[in-house]
């Protein structure tokens, strides 16, 4: 994270989905092993969240234009933004 504010705002988030009921299937809280100094955050996935959660409710997609709320995850720019083109040469 860029500040100690952003960073203690996803901290909150990961204790609201623990707290609400959501499962970490791995991170979590506080620093990653190794990167205790900085604003550096456990890379953190949900399993068994449910709609209503903060954590589904609240966290806005990645990326999106101006305050619009939509991100570029739907479609087939999203799933370009996850693909690596590759080049097969044949002997």
């Amino acid at each position: 994270m860029v500040s100690q504010k952003q960073f203690e705002r996803v901290q909150s988030y990961i204790r609201k989905g623990i707290e609400e009921g959501a499962e970490v299937l791995v991170g979590g809280e506080g620093h990653p092993e190794g990167f205790e100094a900085g604003y550096f955050v456990k890379p953190t996935v949900f399993v068994n969240v449910k709609n209503d959660m903060s954590i589904a409710r609240e966290e806005a997609p990645w990326g999106g234009f101006k305050y619009s709320g939509l991100g570029r995850e739907y479609g087939q720019y999203g799933i370009k933004a996850f693909l690596e083109p590759k080049a097969i040469l044949e002997a």
